[in-house]
């Protein structure tokens, strides 16, 4: 994705296309997400208008259709838009929110990727002994030889908090 590689407005002008067309056809199931990954890219530009203009979209097409299978990523990353505005208050909840619906809907790499920012969140607070449980406690689930990057990066997190803390 092209935001997540540093092109924010490239990646934000191809997901609104996309979601243009999608409307077109009517395929809300993915709509939710793509409103929240432009809200994203939009808070990482410094655009905070814009990023909470999109979150509303994308809770706004949760509650009109009833389509919740990426509520869990939604609800992450609307905490990572609270955090880049400074509210950590918020995006703690967003992150408890979005743990709490991926645990629901027994989707653990949701859950993994909302658990690993609050671990980060919770380490820069100086919690890191927190941080560490919370995230070893659902890295633990995951077979020790699987490496994909969500992993990777959460057990990388793991090692920096043990040093934090020991």
């Amino acid at each position: 994705m092209l935001i997540q590689q540093g092109y924010l407005e490239a990646g934000i002008e191809e997901i609104l296309a996309g979601l243009e067309k999608q409307k077109a056809h009517g395929l809300y199931h993915i709509m939710p997400l793509r409103r929240a990954q432009v809200a994203y890219g939009y808070a990482m530009c410094g655009q905070l208008d814009r990023a909470r203009e999109q979150i509303e979209l994308a809770y706004s097409v949760m509650n009109n259709t009833g389509e919740r299978t990426h509520e869990a990523k939604v609800n992450h990353l609307h905490g990572e838009v609270l955090r880049l505005t400074g509210d950590d208050a918020g995006a703690m909840s967003q992150f408890e929110r979005a743990i709490a619906v991926a645990q629901q809907q027994q989707a653990k790499t949701f859950e993994l990727q909302a658990t690993i920012s609050l671990a980060r969140l919770l380490g820069a607070q100086g919690l890191h002994g927190e941080a560490h449980r919370r995230l070893a406690a659902v890295e633990a689930w995951f077979p020790v030889d699987v490496h994909i990057p969500d992993l990777v990066e959460a057990r990388s997190l793991l090692a920096d908090l043990a040093h934090s803390f020991s």
